[in-house]
């Protein structure tokens, strides 16, 4: 076996019945184990109620890496990859011969030969699966139950990559986050349209081979072990784990560039304090809002290695609408008054005690979010 380096000291929360592995291959790629022993284990006598197995995988490419002649191209190739992914996770148990790069850009199999056949296994057995693709990553999952877990055109993949976009294009959050990059510098890496649309990516191409090509030149230079941690979280024990993963990724090649790990501790979600002398308190006094949050979102432009976004909303009154001037000035005054003094210390403890708690007793996630977390993403 390859340069195998396995690590399993790792800090958990007292109550979490897990155990737990990261495994590094010689290509770069990290695999974070997990046997969770209730897995198979009726959670409510009578109910036939199961505990899933899950799967994720998080790639240091996103949207915000796309050439500019195929914005979109990150998105377009992570849709394409996202049934691959999962058929290479069953290939051990199906003992199916698929190959990923036989498989790039297409969308069936040998073992599920229609477009969609997967996702419909999936569902019939009590799973669900996704594909996210973000700014700078994007992240493959699924779960299904343990007892079963075991070239489409490029047009008909653009038109689904379309209608999502027009189906999601009306939304403040969306054309919030379209604005900002609009309006970002030229030639900096937020000014893209990052989702992308058949017109983003088919606007300087010749026909589909030219964007095949360059959906395949992006694969090259971006999907390798070195940007990828892939988690896996199941009954078995962490040896049958660890075989599979070195079964179906010690052949991914190496490339140099790791995985930037994202921060999660610099920024945690921060409400301005809404008791007396805050700006919320101000605002409402006043009956010019009814909520205040400023924070950073957890994800999109505004997390991202390049910078932070901190963004303040308030939701205003019929009243406060006509005093939006006013407001943005207060909400000025009060970030001077900040910067001459320093915040309270309890702001601090309360974030520290909340996020304690959560890694104590945070454990009511589903199995698919808690390995997309743990991914990475």
């Amino acid at each position: 076996m390859k340069d195998l380096a396995t690590f399993s000291k790792i800090r958990k929360s007292r109550y979490d019945v897990r155990d737990y592995r990261i495994v590094n291959l010689h290509n770069g790629l990290e695999a974070l184990l997990v046997h969770d022993p209730r897995i198979s284990i009726k959670e409510i006598e009578g109910e036939g109620s199961t505990i899933l197995s899950a799967a994720a995988m998080c790639v240091g490419a996103g949207n915000i890496h796309a050439p500019t002649e195929v914005q979109g191209v990150a998105h377009m190739l992570g849709r394409q990859i996202f049934i691959t992914l999962k058929e290479l996770f069953l290939k051990e148990i199906y003992n199916t011969v698929i190959g990923f790069a036989e498989h790039m850009l297409v969308m069936g199999s040998k073992k599920f030969p229609g477009t969609n056949e997967f996702d419909r296994y999936i569902d019939e057995h009590g799973g669900s699966s996704n594909e996210v693709t973000d700014v700078e990553y994007t992240c493959y999952y699924f779960e299904v139950d343990p007892k079963f877990l075991k070239e489409e055109t490029l047009e008909q993949e653009l038109i689904a990559l379309d209608e999502e976009f027009e189906l999601d294009k009306d939304s403040v959050d969306r054309r919030l986050q379209h604005l900002r990059c609009h309006t970002s510098k030229l030639n900096h890496p937020y000014n893209k349209f990052l989702p992308g649309n058949k017109n983003s990516l088919m606007e300087e191409m010749d026909d589909y081979t030219h964007l095949r090509t360059k959906v395949l030149e992006f694969h090259e230079k971006y999907y390798y072990g070195a940007k990828m941690k892939f988690v896996i979280i199941g009954g078995e024990s962490l040896d049958v784990l660890q075989d599979w993963v070195v079964t179906l990724f010690d052949s991914v090649k190496m490339g140099s560039r790791r995985l930037q790990k994202r921060t999660k501790k610099a920024w945690k979600p921060f409400r301005i304090a809404q008791g007396p002398g805050s700006l919320f308190s101000l605002l409402k006094s006043r009956g010019w809002a009814t909520s205040l949050t400023a924070l950073v979102e957890e994800s999109g432009i505004y997390r991202t290695s390049i910078a932070y976004i901190f963004v303040i909303s308030i939701h205003l009154t019929h009243l406060g609408l006509q005093k939006v001037k006013d407001i943005i000035g207060f909400v000025y005054q009060y970030l001077k008054l900040l910067r001459k003094s320093s915040l309270p210390k309890w702001i601090f403890e309360e974030l520290k005690c909340i996020g304690k708690m959560d890694f104590i007793f945070g454990d009511g996630k589903s199995q698919l979010d808690y390995a997309a977390k743990l991914s990475g993403f």
